[in-house]
């Protein structure tokens, strides 16, 4: 249940639930509280262990995996932040790599966080991790995780379609959660950090999470929920740590408006920043009701293209794609995949989409190379 506390002045709505967090509580993909319908859900299940096929226990990163499960949404990738690719591990021995900063929490045993790292979570070693997902699917949403506390924070972001680190994606705000022991979180729009503590309505604000390095835990870190519920019909923000509501964060007026410009919902991730190694488990992505759905995309610059389906007076085409693998088929898309006209993606492509005259661009039938303009 959410315990919530409304503050009187400066117009701000404000949530506190605060209690000391304890160790085993992640929340399994599609068990959420947080909202009724999930958008998408990914266990990070190793295949050996009943997982979807291409993941398996290693200790390296892989550079692509198709999301777990889109419950009928269209079907995506992860797009992670460069540098940073994730492995698939487990608490129980399979590719698992322990760390120093911060140490994971042998102590517990097998599936510490209570909700299958057991059975497979992401390992990223020696980087900081990100990795999200292309969104659009509702204005209002909550975007959750299990992680391990590490020695800075553990990030939620929602915004654009990121083009380097998941936090400095463009129109995007995201919600930092400190690992140092203060109970902090702040707030971070690609150039300005705010931390809550301190801003008034907010001077008893704390998340509960204990340090990374926490002698109580034996110096080793703990897992823990994090979630945010991002409101862009009342441009607001609710923090959830172990679904506990932390606090309802009005943009219009926290830190004299700084963040009152909002966020765009194109994309959603997670990220942190930390020492040598960071553990995930469990992200997804849902709300309350149907959703919207991803409207269709029209091209940047249909005079480009050869066949132009806007002006088709025949039978509508089965597919349409546009090859752009510098900047994703259309403004918002991400990098390097393939969408038919309806906005689905059907493809990603792992070469350099290039032109050879005389094979088809002398044809008529289509043309590549975006730097000329050109599209199918």
């Amino acid at each position: 249940m959410m315990n919530r506390i409304v503050a009187t002045g400066a117009a701000l709505l404000v949530a506190f639930a605060f209690a000391a967090q304890t160790h085993a509580q992640g929340v399994t993909a599609g068990l959420s509280s947080l909202f009724d319908t999930i958008d998408y859900g990914d266990t990070f299940t190793g295949t050996d262990d009943g997982g979807i096929p291409g993941r398996p226990y290693v200790a390296a990163g892989l550079p692509e995996y198709p999301i777990e499960n889109s419950y009928g949404n269209p079907s995506t990738h992860y797009v992670q932040q460069p540098g940073s690719a994730f492995s698939i591990a487990s608490d129980l021995g399979p590719g698992f790599v322990q760390g120093t900063t911060p140490l994971y929490p042998t102590d517990l045993g097998g599936n510490a966080s209570g909700a299958g790292s057991d059975t497979g979570f992401t390992q990223t070693g020696g980087n900081n991790l990100g990795f999200g997902v292309e969104y659009y699917l509702r204005d209002e949403f909550v975007v959750q995780v299990d992680a391990v506390q590490v020695t800075d924070r553990v990030d939620i972001t929602a915004g654009g379609i990121p083009g380097g680190t998941m936090i400095s994606a463009p129109n995007s705000l995201s919600i930092f959660f400190r690992g140092d022991g203060s109970g902090n979180a702040s707030l971070y729009n690609g150039s300005i950090d705010t931390p809550i503590q301190g801003q008034p309505g907010y001077e008893s604000f704390n998340t509960g999470i204990a340090a990374w390095n926490d002698a109580g835990n034996g110096g080793q870190s703990r897992w823990y929920n994090y979630a945010v519920r991002f409101d862009q019909p009342n441009n607001e923000v609710e923090l959830f740590v172990n679904q506990n509501s932390l606090a309802v964060i009005d943009l219009n007026t926290f830190a004299g408006g700084t963040y009152a410009s909002g966020f765009a919902n194109h994309f959603v991730s997670v990220s942190t920043g930390t020492g040598d190694r960071t553990w995930t488990d469990n992200f997804q992505v849902g709300g309350f009701g149907a959703t919207t759905g991803m409207p269709p995309q029209p091209h940047p610059d249909p005079g480009n293209l050869i066949f132009n389906p806007a002006n088709f007076s025949g039978p509508a085409p089965l597919a349409f794609w546009d090859f752009n693998e510098a900047n994703g088929p259309v403004e918002g898309r991400s990098l390097n995949f393939a969408y038919d006209r309806a906005g689905d993606r059907d493809g990603s492509f792992l070469g350099t989409a290039a032109r050879t005259d005389g094979l088809i661009g002398t044809v008529g039938a289509g043309r590549f190379n975006n730097t000329d303009g050109d599209a199918v």
